[in-house]
């Protein structure tokens, strides 16, 4: 098979079994993801390979991200360009490590970052409900890589779901399964995809606008996926904020307990949109994690995770890390039996 050179034209005709150049490495695709805006390829490297090549410190396996290519190529490049910005400053264990960022023959990018197994989607497509325990694993990894990205650059994510959510098997998966049953525990969960994010950073910011992605918003307010964006986030005017964040964070940590989201999925896009802004969804949560075996410590935390009222969340990552800790002091049962 005659390897494919990465161009804006090939990229959106790879499929599994493909081989496509990585600098002058051969990589062998084994599935390809599709998201809103981006495409994700996983590649083995071919074994002719020789180890000599520039990229081989990519590793034997890596997954390759480069922008879906529309009717306005220029200004999807230009959106990619400023997501390689932001996500090139995050190191950090539970944000996805952006690798390299390599060329493409007609001047375009290709991001290389670390394989994983999958996304937090897949996870729920396979288990569908999770124990609290693994629940709270998950929105912990997740907590510890969104309050990084805002602390380092105050940088809000805006797209938070299960999909932009990846796993990969931890050093101490054997560790971890020992006081943990199960194999959610062995993983680590990384936030992936900042293509819509906010950046308040005076600094990041105007290094962002002297790219050629100055004629783009820096907030993409109202984009974003409806079944896990805020209900401030539909009024024009209004910014977004942590809250707009921990609301997302909320709706996952919801549908990984329950199995569901509060909110009719298979209803039309104007209606699902009506029970956010009216507020039906909240009604639809609470009555039912009330019929769940949710401890009510931890029923109240992800109500006030997606209250209506962003002022009415918790006002930070580091808040919500505390309300979490002491949920679970006050669940315990030794914790109830010394204190009640």
């Amino acid at each position: 098979m005659t390897p494919i050179t990465y161009t804006r034209e090939s990229i959106n005709d790879l499929h599994p079994r493909d081989v496509v150049l990585v600098g002058d490495v051969e990589y062998t695709i084994e599935r390809n993801i599709r998201g809103g805006m981006g495409l994700v390829l996983l590649a083995t490297k071919s074994p002719s390979t020789s180890v000599r090549i520039k990229y081989s410190s990519l590793g034997g396996r890596v997954a390759l991200k480069a922008p879906l290519v529309g009717d306005s190529p220029n200004t999807e490049m230009a959106v990619f360009k400023r997501e390689l910005t932001i996500w090139a400053g995050f190191r950090q264990n539970n944000i996805v490590p952006l690798l390299d960022v390599l060329h493409g023959e007609d001047g375009n990018f290709l991001a290389a970052m670390d394989w994983h197994a999958g996304s937090l989607r897949d996870l729920i497509r396979e288990k569908h409900q999770f124990s609290l325990s693994e629940s709270l694993h998950i929105i912990k990894c997740m907590l510890s890589g969104l309050f990084y990205a805002n602390e380092k650059d105050k940088v809000l994510h805006l797209d938070i779901k299960p999909e932009n959510v990846l796993y990969r098997r931890s050093s101490f998966g054997d560790m971890a399964d020992s006081k943990h049953k199960g194999e959610v525990m062995k993983y680590v969960f990384m936030v992936s995809d900042w293509g819509i994010a906010s950046v308040k950073s005076a600094s990041l910011s105007s290094i962002l606008e002297r790219r050629p992605t100055a004629s783009l918003e820096n907030t993409y307010n109202n984009m974003g996926t409806i079944h896990y964006m805020a209900p401030e986030r539909f009024r024009t005017g209004t910014p977004s904020s942590i809250a707009s964040d921990i609301y997302s964070l909320g709706m996952v940590f919801y549908e990984l307990l329950t199995g569901s989201l509060p909110i009719s999925q298979n209803a039309i896009l104007a209606y699902q949109v009506r029970e956010i802004t009216s507020l039906v969804y909240y009604q639809s949560a609470q009555s039912k994690m009330c019929n769940c075996d949710i401890p009510i410590e931890y029923v109240r935390v992800i109500l006030s995770m997606i209250h209506p009222e962003p002022e009415k969340r918790p006002i930070s990552y580091h808040e919500l890390y505390n309300t979490l800790i002491t949920a679970g002091r006050k669940a315990n049962n030794l914790f109830k039996r010394i204190f009640k």
